[in-house]
C-alpha cells in the first residue's frame, strides 16, 4: 500500500533529541506514513538510535550516507519517498499527534499543491505561538505572490517587525508536483537552503492551503549552528541573494519583488555587521570589516532611497550611521546591543 505521507528527517549528531522527535512522528493519528531517517555521517549514537526504531516499525527506513549537509540529506530522502505527499521534520523538534491527519485531509480536499500549518517557537524562556496571517484557507496566485514577498523580507525592516520564516518543516507537499517541477534543495549553499526551496515551491504552485493549527514545535537551541559566528557571512549571503534573484527572474516575479529584495539586502548587510561584532577577531580587524560592509555601494543606494516613515528613532539612527560609513559608531551600537541581549537573558 502506498503511504499517504513520507516524512523525511535529516540527521546529524542529534542523539540528545532524536528519541523525542521520532516518538512524536510514530504517534501520529495518521498511520499510513513512511518515516525516512537520513543519517548524514553522524559521529555520535544517532545512527544506532535510528536503526533501533527501524527494527520495531516497518514504516521506518534508514539511509546512512557520508556527511554532505542538510540539503544533501533531504534530497536523498526525497528519492526514497513513496508517499502521495512529502514532509520534513528537523530532528531536534517535535510535532503534535494530529498534524499529518489534519493536513493530509485538508490538502486532499482542496487539491492544493502545498499545505502550511502554524507553529510554536520553543526556547529556554518558554513557548510562543507563531501564526500565518492570512484571511483565507486557500491561496490563489495573488495571495501566493504575497506569501513569497513575505518570505523574501517583511514589508519593513523596522525593529520588532515579525517576518515569515522560510522553513520547510511546516509544509506538506504533493509528491507528484515536486517531481514534475524538479524541485530539490540547493546543495551549494551552507544555510538558508530552506528559503530558496520554499520560494521555488511557492513560485510554481497554483494553489496553497493554510492549516491554522499549531502543529509543529520549533525548538531553538542556544548551541545551534545558527547562533555561531560564521566566517565570510557577507559573501555567503550574497551568493544566496543572487540565487533568489535568479529564481525570481526565471519565474517572472522579479519586478514585483524588487522592494522586498532591497529590504532583504539591507537586512543581510546588517546581520553581516552584527556577525563581525561578536567574532573573535581583534578590534581593528572588526572595524576594518565593518567599514568594508558600510562602503557597499548598493547598500548605500538602498538606504538613501529607503522610506523610513514609521521606523523607530533607533533604527533611523543606525541606518544613517551605516549610510555615512561611521564604522566605529556602527560597531559600538551593535556591541552594546549584543551586551544588552546577553544581560537580558
Amino acid at each position: 500500500m502506498i503511504p499517504k505521507v513520507s516524512i523525511i528527517l535529516p540527521i546529524y549528531n542529534v542523539e540528545k533529541y532524536l528519541d523525542r522527535c521520532i516518538a512524536s512522528i510514530k504517534e501520529q493519528t495518521l498511520k499510513e506514513i513512511q518515516i525516512i531517517l537520513v543519517n548524514d555521517g553522524s559521529t555520535d549514537r544517532s545512527l544506532s538510535i535510528c536503526e533501533k526504531y527501524a527494527k520495531d516499525d516497518e514504516r521506518i527506513i534508514v539511509i546512512n550516507k557520508p556527511n554532505g549537509g542538510v540539503s544533501s540529506a533531504r534530497n536523498a530522502g526525497i528519492k526514497y519517498a513513496e508517499g502521495e505527499y512529502v514532509s520534513f521534520v528537523d530532528p531536534d523538534d517535535w510535532i503534535e499527534s494530529d498534524m499529518y491527519r489534519s493536513m493530509y485531509n485538508q490538502i486532499k480536499e482542496s487539491q492544493a499543491d502545498v499545505c502550511l500549518c502554524n507553529y510554536v517557537m520553543e526556547n529556554e524562556n518558554g513557548s510562543k505561538l507563531i501564526n500565518l496571517e492570512f484571511d483565507k484557507e486557500l491561496l490563489q496566485q495573488d495571495e501566493i505572490n504575497d506569501l513569497i514577498l513575505n518570505l523574501i523580507a517583511p514589508s519593513s525592516i523596522n525593529s520588532g517587525v515579525q517576518y515569515l520564516m522560510g522553513n520547510v518543516w511546516r509544509l506538506l507537499i504533493n509528491k507528484e508536483f515536486l517531481n514534475e517541477k524538479l524541485i530539490f534543495f540547493p546543495e551549494d549553499i551552507p544555510f538558508m537552503e530552506d528559503l530558496v526551496f520554499c520560494i521555488g515551491i511557492f513560485s510554481k504552485s497554483s494553489t496553497v492551503c493554510i492549516n491554522n493549527n499549531y502543529f509543529y514545535h520549533y525548538c531553538i537551541r542556544t548551541e545551534s549552528a545558527s547562533k555561531l559566528y560564521r566566517e565570510n557571512l557577507a559573501e555567503l549571503q550574497l551568493r544566496i541573494f543572487n540565487q533568489i534573484e535568479t529564481l525570481l527572474n526565471t519565474e517572472n516575479i522579479y519586478s514585483s519583488a524588487k522592494i522586498r529584495l532591497n529590504l532583504r539586502y539591507v537586512d543581510m548587510c546588517i546581520s553581516a555587521i552584527f556577525n563581525e561584532v561578536h567574532s573573535k577577531k581583534n578590534l581593528i580587524e572588526k572595524i576594518k570589516k565593518i567599514d568594508k560592509l558600510c562602503k557597499d555601494e548598493k547598500l548605500e543606494y538602498i538606504i538613501t532611497h529607503l522610506n523610513t516613515k514609521g521606523y523607530t528613532s533607533r533604527k533611523k539612527v543606525v541606518l544613517n550611521l551605516i549610510r555615512n560609513k561611521r564604522s566605529i559608531s556602527v560597531y559600538t551600537y551593535y556591541y552594546l546591543l549584543h551586551l544588552f541581549t546577553i544581560f537580558k537573558h
